[in-house]
């Protein structure tokens, strides 16, 4: 992924080198699970009230 990591304040952050946009979380461990639901939200992932994932598009 063409992001660039950062830490700001006491905040983790990653910067998408393409769009400029820059993504915040509180942890490294949040941070990393942050990015991996919006790379899986950026390909159609729909998240379900039980918490099972739903393919909109297919992988």
């Amino acid at each position: 992924m063409p992001y660039r990591k950062f830490r700001r304040g006491g905040k983790y952050c990653m910067q998408n080198k393409e769009t400029g946009k820059t993504y915040c979380y509180t942890s490294a461990a949040a941070r990393i699970k942050g990015m991996k639901m919006h790379e899986a939200f950026k390909h159609g992932w729909v998240p379900t009230r039980l918490g099972s994932a739903i393919w909109k598009k297919g992988v």
